[in-house]
C-alpha cells in the first residue's frame, strides 16, 4: 500500500495490516531522522484509511481527491495574541484541503494554544464513516504545557480519530506521551559513507582515554583530530565542521545497519542523538564541543569490542 513512498518495510506492514483489519490506533509516534518520509507516510496512511473504494491510485473518493490537510502554522506573528486560536494569520485552508484532516506545524515552538485547537478540532463531528486525523509535524517543539494538554485525548481519543506525532528524537517527548501512543520507528536511510578502519581507530583511542580518565591525552587527541587547515574556498572552522560531520555520518552508517539487524532503544537513542549533533554542526556549533558531548554520553556504544 505504501509502494510509492520510501517507507520502512516494517512500518508499511504494520500500517497496511491495521488498514485492512480496521484496527488503527488512536495515536502514533513516527520516530526517526527523515521528517519528510514520515510526513508522506502519515498523508498516505490517512488517505488509505478514508479511501472508499479499491484504494487504487486512480480512486475518485473524497479522501483521494483531497488528500492534503488544512494547515495550522503557528507563526507567532504580531497580532496573534489578540485573536482566539486559531486566528486568521495561522490557519490555512482552501478548496483542495480535507476539512477532516489537520496539520499542526511551526518553525519556532508549539505552545498550548495550537494544542487546544487540535483538541477542539478532534472533538468536532466529522463526515459519516470518515476518520478525523491530525498530524503534528514538529512534535519535538511542543512545550510541556502543550504536551500535558494532549494527554487526555491521546489516552481516550474520540471514535474514528487519530493523531500522529512526528519527531526526530523520541526522548524529546514526555514519557506520558510515549506511553499513550503506538511507536513506529523509521530507521535512517543508508548513506554512502561506511565507517573506515581509520575512523574506528580514532574513536577507540578517544573512548580509551575517556574510560581511563586520561583527560590530557583525550583533549590532545581531539585537538589533533580537529587540526585542519583552511583552504582557498573554506575557512579552518568550516573545514573542521565538515570533517566532524563526515565522521559522525560514518558512525551513523554503522548504526543504521545494526538498527536494521538488531533494533534496540539504546541504539535508537544514539542514532537520534548523532543526528542532533549533525544539526548542531549545521548551526555553526564548535565541533570539539559536539564530539565531547558524544563521548561523555558513551556514544556510540556499538563500537565497543570491535
Amino acid at each position: 500500500m505504501f509502494e510509492k513512498i520510501n517507507c520502512p518495510p516494517a512500518v508499511s506492514r504494520t500500517l497496511s495490516a491495521q488498514i485492512t483489519g480496521g484496527t488503527a490506533a488512536g495515536s502514533y509516534i513516527f520516530a526517526g531522522p527523515d521528517r519528510e518520509i514520515k510526513y508522506q507516510t502519515a498523508l498516505e496512511f490517512v488517505r488509505l484509511l478514508n479511501c472508499g473504494s479499491s484504494r487504487s491510485s486512480g480512486c475518485l473518493c473524497p479522501s483521494c481527491l483531497k488528500p492534503l490537510p488544512q494547515t495550522l502554522f503557528c507563526s507567532k506573528k504580531p497580532g496573534c495574541e489578540a485573536n482566539p486560536p486559531p486566528c486568521h494569520l495561522c490557519l490555512s485552508r482552501d478548496g483542495k484541503s480535507n476539512q477532516d484532516f489537520l496539520l499542526v506545524t511551526s518553525d519556532k515552538s508549539l505552545g498550548i494554544d495550537p494544542a487546544r485547537y487540535l483538541i477542539h478540532f478532534m472533538t468536532r463531528k466529522s463526515a459519516p464513516g470518515v476518520f478525523k486525523a491530525a498530524v503534528i509535524r514538529e512534535s519535538e517543539l511542543l512545550s510541556p504545557d502543550a504536551e500535558n494538554s494532549l494527554l487526555k485525548i491521546l489516552e481516550e481519543p474520540p471514535p474514528n480519530c487519530l493523531i500522529i506525532l512526528i519527531s526526530p528524537a523520541l526522548h524529546s517527548l514526555l514519557p506520558t506521551i510515549r506511553s499513550r501512543s503506538q511507536l513506529l520507528r523509521f530507521p535512517p536511510l543508508e548513506s554512502h559513507a561506511p565507517i573506515t578502519e581509520s575512523d574506528m581507530e580514532t574513536w577507540r583511542r578517544l573512548a580509551r582515554f575517556r574510560d581511563g580518565g586520561s583527560w590530557k591525552e583525550l583533549f590532545a587527541e581531539l585537538k589533533g583530530f580537529h587540526d585542519v587547515n583552511a583552504s582557498k574556498n573554506k575557512t579552518a572552522a568550516a573545514a573542521r565542521r565538515e570533517k566532524t560531520h563526515a565522521f559522525i555520518e560514518s558512525l551513523l552508517y554503522e548504526a543504521s545497519a545494526l538498527m536494521r539487524e538488531k533494533p534496540s532503544d539504546r541504539l535508537s537513542y544514539e542514532i537520534e542523538y548523532m543526528h542532533e549533533c549533525c544539526q548542531m554542526l549545521k548551526k555553526q556549533r564548535m565541533p570539539n564541543v559536539v564530539i565531547s558531548r558524544m563521548l561523555f554520553k558513551g556514544i556510540p556504544s556499538f563500537l565497543e569490542g570491535k
